[in-house]
This record gives structure tokens, sequence and C-alpha cells, in this order.
């Protein structure tokens, strides 16, 4: 048990790092907020759906952008 919960949070911890790693390639600036959000979050999901989002993404604050969090949300919701 305590393995597994270590396994998920490290999953976490590389998820955060690729999406920073993803904007600073890219040459986008990542505000302190944006960097702070991202690296605070802990739902895997969550962090999988902004690396998608920082791949095409005009601004760092476009990954982490509530709004999209939520229609996003609502969309999986009407898929089930």
């Amino acid at each position: 048990m305590i393995w597994e919960l270590g396994r998920a949070q490290g999953w976490v911890e590389a998820r955060s790092y690729d999406i920073l790693c993803v904007l600073e390639t890219r040459g986008i600036p990542i505000p302190p907020e944006v960097r702070q959000r991202v690296l605070e979050c802990k739902e895997l999901r969550r962090l999988e759906i902004w690396l998608k989002r920082a791949v095409t993404a005009n601004s760092a604050a476009d990954v982490v952008d509530r709004w999209t969090d939520l229609t996003d949300s609502l969309r999986a919701l009407l898929a089930r």
C-alpha cells in the first residue's frame, strides 16, 4: 500500500515537471503563480490534461485555465 502511494506520488511529480519542461522548451514564459499551481496539483488526471495542453498552448496561463478545466470536465461527463 505504501509502495503504491509512493509510486502515484512519483507519477504526479513527473507530470508536473514534464509540463514545465514542455513550456520552457517551447520558450513560453511561466509566471510564478502558474508554476506554483502546476507543482501543487496532486491530481494525475488533471496534470495529464495540462501536459497535452502545454504542447499547443499559446501561454502558460492557457494550460491551467480553470474555465477550460471546467468545460473539459463537463465534456467527459457528457461522454459517459
